[in-house]
């Protein structure tokens, strides 16, 4: 037995270091995108529940990152707007895991996404974005997919992008909005019992890795512009939309 197997530092582990390091800068720069950089390589090496655990409680333990040199800049009241429809969505995430194949759900998920990014490269406007209801609608969808397949960015995201938030704005609001959600999903999983202890061992030793990424990210914000958050905003939910189509086709085929 080597001396990294003895310290509990197995191929699969180094691995799984490496992937919460890197979905750690991801978050740090952007504010979002943890989910995307660690859920697929992540379900190679452990099972759904650990990685949908790992997928949320990192990204609550490390948004603090973000916000040390940004909290000034939250959106309060679309946060406080996002918070009624994702906890009405949490509970539908719940029950769509116990009745409805993930698959589904990934690839309507999927498909929305890609759909509505690209109309956001086109530069086409995406009606009802700043009417009082758009928050809610995006709120509730966050909260299912965050539920069901741990992912709860891409509605948040996309409302902010067609919004126009500034970058810290952008970057703040959607790191308080996932300390409420992921805090509630957390909670509902466990006493769901869909997460117990040891998802939550696995999460704990990729901890210090996912706030290690999470500063290098937050370094990186220092030298981005405006026009290049936007990009790797829009980068970060094509992946996020094809991703997710991916895996829905490979699973239902």
């Amino acid at each position: 037995m080597g001396r990294g197997e003895e310290l509990g530092l197995t191929a699969e582990l180094i691995a799984a270091l490496c992937i919460a390091f890197g979905g750690g800068i991801v978050t740090g720069l952007a504010g979002f995108g943890f989910a995307l950089a660690v859920v697929p390589p992540m379900l190679v090496i452990y099972d759904p529940p650990a990685v949908t655990a790992v997928a949320i409680s990192l990204t609550l333990v490390t948004s603090w990152v973000v916000l040390l040199d940004s909290w000034r800049h939250i959106e309060r009241r679309t946060v406080v707007s996002l918070l009624p429809g994702a906890i009405v969505g949490l509970g539908a995430g719940v029950a769509m895991v116990r009745t409805v194949d993930v698959a589904w759900i990934k690839l309507i998920a999927g498909m929305v996404v890609l759909s509505f990014t690209m109309a956001l490269i086109r530069g086409w406007a995406i009606p009802g974005t700043s009417s009082p209801a758009a928050a809610p609608v995006a709120g509730f969808f966050s909260g299912a997919l965050n539920a069901a397949i741990g992912m709860a960015s891409p509605p948040v995201a996309l409302l902010f992008a067609t919004r126009s938030y500034g970058l810290q704005a952008f970057r703040s609001s959607i790191v308080a909005y996932f300390y409420v959600i992921d805090a509630l999903a957390m909670t509902l999983l466990i006493q769901q019992r869909l997460v117990g202890w040891d998802e939550l061992r696995v999460v704990a030793s990729l901890l210090p890795a996912a706030i290690a990424g999470t500063f290098v990210g937050r370094a990186l914000v220092q030298r981005t512009s405006q026009e290049q958050f936007r990009l790797v905003t829009l980068a970060i939910l094509l992946g996020t939309g094809a991703v997710g189509l991916i895996s829905a086709l490979r699973d239902l085929a």
